[in-house]
């Protein structure tokens, strides 16, 4: 693991199955990273991610927004970075197309940047941009 860069997979929340498990620990061997698992479904488990990170003497972060959560879903992936202060990269084509949730998410987003609304920093409210 890079100490400059602390990482680690999380697992999606429909793949804890025992075979599913076993997998990821080859992965995590073969990728030198650990493989964080939880009970509690995305986005509320972001309390034993934060944890993870300001617990393990192996990282350096010492404040929520020196995380990144990369995911495919707003309403679990960026909504738990949200939640957490941290930064939440979007994978937007991450989710096929069709999917009920998909298409509302995509919908949301494209309300959301039509109203006006961008980014914000991690630990700052939605922010309008001026017109």
């Amino acid at each position: 693991m890079c100490d400059a860069f602390p990482s680690c997979i999380n697992l999606p929340d429909s793949i804890h199955s025992p075979y599913s498990l076993s997998q990821a620990a080859l992965l995590s061997a073969h990728l030198s990273l650990p493989i964080l698992t939880h009970t509690t479904k995305k986005p509320g488990c972001h309390p034993s991610i934060l944890s993870f990170f300001l617990s393990d003497p192996t990282t350096t972060v010492t404040h929520p927004s020196q995380i990144a959560i990369i995911g495919d879903r707003l309403s679990t992936d960026i909504l738990m970075a949200n939640m957490m202060g941290s930064w939440g990269l979007w994978i937007r084509d991450g989710v096929q197309r069709g999917g009920f949730f998909a298409g509302m998410e995509r919908a949301v987003e494209a309300y959301l940047r039509g109203r006006g609304f961008a980014v914000s920093q991690p630990g700052e409210e939605g922010v309008e941009r001026s017109k």
